[in-house]
Formats: structure tokens, sequence, C-alpha cells
């Protein structure tokens, strides 16, 4: 095959890619990374390893998008009861998915951890978190929920 004739075939395979990828598609990308757990912190922070591209991996905490859980550490009996419910029934959600990813992965509100949508065989782990009764809804502003029921307590 003459050089000519190799040349044109590149060329013509570089007009084709640049055909199928044009910007008009990009709306089009789904913003979702495979993930591997590895680990269940608590009701809403998880670790693993976000496969980024074919050979690009990266191992990573990511906090669960807005939601909030109790805290295994502090708070009334009753929260540290549920905080490990919580972290349970995460880590078995989690451990059951045939499907884990990430979806619009964001830095949080300090820049140093992950904070995306986490779905789990494509339904959102915060919504099922929330719906079982071990998470409240929490965008990261403000006064974090109540699991004491001191609510206006000072």
């Amino acid at each position: 095959m003459s050089n000519l004739m190799l040349f044109a075939l590149i060329f013509a395979g570089v007009l084709a890619v640049n055909k199928i990828a044009e910007p008009s598609d990009a709306h089009e990308i789904q913003h979702v990374i495979p993930f591997q757990v590895s680990s269940v912190y608590d009701g809403d922070t998880i670790t693993g390893i976000a496969r980024l591209w074919p050979n690009l991996l990266h191992r990573t905490s990511v906090r669960l998008r807005g939601i909030d859980t109790p805290e295994l550490r502090n708070g009334c009996e009753e929260s540290k009861a549920l905080a490990v419910i919580a972290r349970s029934l995460t880590d078995s959600l989690v451990k059951a998915a045939h499907v884990v990813a990430l979806s619009e992965p964001g830095l949080d509100k300090y820049g140093g951890r992950v904070v995306a949508d986490v779905l789990v065989d494509g339904r959102n782990l915060s919504t099922l978190l929330i719906e079982r009764g071990v998470a409240k809804p929490y965008s990261g502003k403000g006064s974090r929920p109540d699991w004491c029921g001191r609510e206006g307590e000072i």
C-alpha cells in the first residue's frame, strides 16, 4: 500500500471520528463513572475505586449527595444505634448491587472529598436510604439534621 493511500485512509478515519464526536453531541454524554466499593465508612460515605478511563483507576472516598445519616461517634445513644443501621444498610445495598456508579461527581464544600449521586443498579442510593428512614435530606448548607429529637433546644 502506498504512503499516499495510507495517508488517505488515516485522514478519512480522523474525519469520521471527528464527525462522531462533534460538540453538538456532547449534551448526550452521561457523567456516570463505574465505581467498585471497597468499604463503607458510615451511612453516607463510601470508599472505592473509580474507573475514570479503561486503564485509569482512582481510589477515593465519596460522600453521598443530598443526605445526612447519623454519626457513629457523636450524638445520643439512639442516633448511634441508627448510625450502625445506616452503615449496615448502605453496605448491604452496595454489596448486593450488580452495578455501582457515580453520577455527576464534584468536590464537597471544603474541596477535599468527592460528592456524587451514587447509583446502585441505576437507583439513587441517597433516595433509598431516605425511603428506609436512615437518612434525611441535607444540602450541605446550614445546620445538619438533628438525630436526637432535640430540634429547637439550646
